[in-house]
């Protein structure tokens, strides 16, 4: 049995700094990779080539629709995981948004429970790389 392979992860965000504490904890751990897209064209390139295991969203993303952005995730890749990126609470969301976890890009435990949040929301979903869900 060997090692298993490594949580993909891609990063939807504009924002230099939470890039950066991303890529700082992601770097730490040998079971997780990542991929930077800052604009949502970028990410939607990148999700038609490459299989991905969870998507962190970040709600500020400049030319980002949240809403229509999740909704194509859920179409067309119902198996990736979503996790919600935002300055403030979840209260400053709209109600319809679901997603499986949410981050504050600020908060001071971002570094230390990322990793462990990525795991949990995309232990599931690792185990298929199709782009669709048979009923």
């Amino acid at each position: 049995m060997g090692v298993p392979p490594a949580t993909r992860l891609l990063v939807l965000s504009d924002d230099e700094r939470f890039q950066t504490e991303v890529t700082a904890t992601i770097n730490h751990c040998s079971d997780l990779t990542q991929t930077i897209a800052d604009t949502p064209s970028a990410a939607r390139t990148h999700l038609a080539g490459h299989p991905v295991d969870g998507v962190i969203v970040d709600v500020e993303t400049d030319r980002l629709d949240a809403g229509a952005f999740h909704a194509e995730l859920q179409r067309s890749w119902p198996t990736v995981s979503v996790i919600i990126a935002s300055p403030n609470s979840r209260a400053t969301l709209r109600p319809s948004l679901s997603f499986h976890a949410f981050v504050c890009k600020r908060g001071p435990l971002l570094g230390t429970s990322l990793p462990e949040l990525l795991r949990i929301v995309t232990a599931r979903r690792r185990t298929d790389d199709r782009s669709t869900v048979t009923p």
